[in-house]
């Protein structure tokens, strides 16, 4: 007799409330074939355990996933159940990784949907067809969507996240953002103490000072994140953000690329002109957005870079220093 253990799985809790296809309905489905299954052959298996997870299959980061895994060391379980082979996972080496555990513990598994049989050659050929499929759509999938955020960037528009101090998200039109009155003028405030004090050490003393804080906003948990005391990291964040020049960066994690003329048109990081009004006008002088804020904080770079330096074992020499800061901070005047 198989001890069998239940999977469901969906990738939202929204997606767990739709009734067709949802993780009650899946659980319901691989029930009513254990039940045709024992009508057939007597004492054919019953259920020992149920999986129920609300999380993509992106990846093997799932706690359930991880309980049935130990479940199936521990012998509770010799065959895992599902209703399709996306939900057990999306991944080939993730899957080529699960099969081979599987098989070291003596257990079978069975997909409803594709009707696979893991005992026989011809079965185990046609999952592994289905899993490189699944993988291939995933992957599909997420080409599509960098590339809407891409053009969404492109056009000026942001694509998440929470708004820097002085911005709100616009209420009116999603993507946009819509100046905090309030809050800007500190932002500006901030501008002008740095540009003055030409120090980040002495400008955070002077913002702390003054009691300002980062900007302040509630997780859908409701929790609260933001609203505190200014470091220097926020402080450099603020800074150097293009937001407050009303542009956009595309391709961001290719900024600082070495071989940037060797990427693809649509790979290249560039910076646009934003929908929304800017509220530092001292940098439309400069469309990067250098200027005299990344001269101003070199220093602050520098010194990252000599603790860089340090942590990897090398003997921060100055020319050096020099050389890795101009390349990383890629200053534009």
């Amino acid at each position: 007799m198989f001890k069998i253990g239940l999977y469901a799985r969906v990738s939202t809790t929204d997606q767990a409330r739709v009734q067709e296809g949802s993780l009650i309905s899946q659980e319901h489905r691989l029930r009513e074939l254990i039940k045709s299954k024992n009508l057939v052959q007597r004492n054919w298996g019953e259920v020992s355990k149920v999986y129920v997870e609300e999380k993509s299959a992106k990846d093997t980061n799932r706690a359930e996933f991880q309980k049935m895994l130990s479940d199936v060391k521990a012998g509770a379980v010799n065959l895992i159940m599902v209703t399709e082979l996306s939900r057990l996972s999306r991944n080939m080496k993730d899957f080529c990784n699960l099969w081979d555990f599987l098989q070291n513990h003596n257990t079978q598994f069975l997909s409803l949907r594709e009707s696979f049989d893991s005992t026989t050659a011809a079965g185990r050929m046609m999952i592994f067809s289905c899993i490189n499929f699944a993988q291939f759509e995933r992957e599909q999938t997420g080409e599509r969507l960098q590339e809407n955020f891409r053009s969404r960037a492109l056009r000026g528009f942001r694509n998440g996240g929470q708004p820097p101090l002085g911005y709100d998200r616009d209420s009116k039109h999603k993507g946009l953002l819509a100046i905090n009155k309030t809050e800007a003028e500190i932002a500006k405030d901030i501008f002008d103490i740095f540009l003055k004090t030409g120090s980040l050490f002495e400008a955070l003393k002077a913002i702390n000072n003054k009691g300002y804080k980062s900007k302040e906003f509630k997780a859908q948990s409701g929790r609260k994140i933001g609203g505190n005391h200014f470091v220097l990291s926020t402080l450099h964040n603020l800074l150097t953000n293009f937001t407050y020049a009303a542009k956009v960066e595309v391709n961001k994690k290719n900024k600082n690329h070495p071989s940037e003329k060797e990427l693809a048109e649509n790979k290249r990081y560039k910076i646009v002109q934003a929908k929304w009004k800017p509220i530092i006008p001292i940098f439309l002088q400069d469309s990067f957005i250098v200027g005299i804020v990344m001269k101003r904080c070199l220093a602050w770079s520098l010194m990252a870079e000599i603790r860089n330096f340090i942590t990897m074992g090398i003997n921060p020499k100055r020319e050096l220093m020099i050389s890795k800061l101009k390349e990383t901070a890629r200053l534009k005047t």
